[in-house]
């Protein structure tokens, strides 16, 4: 997914209860500063869709605990947002570039127009 590091946990069952999803991701082939943006384009993009999103520099881990019966619908979310991103840092040149890969993104744009 263009990260050096990453992981993704989650449990999908029928207990809502017990349904989850974690990731973290670190490191990268820009530099720390494009990474850093990327790392920010997705939080937003996630928080918008109901993660608590912990970001420290590059290295960040979103998670979402479900309250309902969405957890596959967040799992692919997350595989749609990983292939977009997909080395997306090295396209990011300025700040502006944080939010609209966030909106492109949530709109369904998948083509960084």
């Amino acid at each position: 997914m263009g990260y050096h590091y990453s992981v993704l946990d989650a449990y999908c069952g029928q207990t809502i209860n017990k349904n989850y999803i974690t990731f973290s991701f670190k490191g990268g082939a820009a530099d720390d500063l494009r990474r850093n943006r990327r790392a920010r384009a997705i939080a937003i993009a996630l928080m918008a869709s109901d993660f608590s999103v912990d970001v420290t520099g590059i290295a960040w881990t979103p998670a979402f605990r479900n309250t309902g019966t969405d957890i596959e619908e967040k799992l692919g979310l997350i595989g749609r947002l990983l292939i977009f991103t997909r080395q997306m840092d090295m396209l990011m040149h300025n700040e502006a570039s944080v939010e609209l890969v966030a909106k492109n993104f949530m709109e369904g744009n998948f083509h960084y127009d």
